[in-house]
């Protein structure tokens, strides 16, 4: 049994900390674009955000015993954060679609 724990807990880690900077990539979005308009500086200031919160906890990592930094980690959560990015961009897309729709049929 221990050696299934083993098998999936590489993969699970890996998808936690996916998970963990969509949600990031989801909210920094969010928030920056209560500020910014919709424009490429916008998507690159927060992918930027993501990509350097990820380094910073890799660069920890370094300096951590028993523990390694990779960069393969950083594109990792990096996409992650794109990935909550995207999403954050379809659901505020759709919430306008539907208000559009709302108002049209008054």
């Amino acid at each position: 049994m221990d050696n299934l724990a083993e098998y999936f807990e590489h993969p699970i880690r890996k998808l936690a900390h996916f998970s963990e900077y969509a949600c990031m990539g989801f909210l920094v979005y969010l928030i920056l674009s209560q500020w910014m308009d919709k424009c490429r500086k916008l998507y690159l200031l927060s992918v930027l955000w993501v990509f350097l919160s990820a380094a910073a906890d890799e660069f920890h990592q370094y300096f951590v015993p028993g523990r390694y930094a990779s960069f393969a980690d950083v594109c990792l959560d990096t996409c992650g954060g794109v990935f909550g990015m995207l999403l954050c961009l379809a659901v505020v897309n759709k919430i306008h679609k539907i208000r559009r729709k709302e108002r049209h049929d008054k």
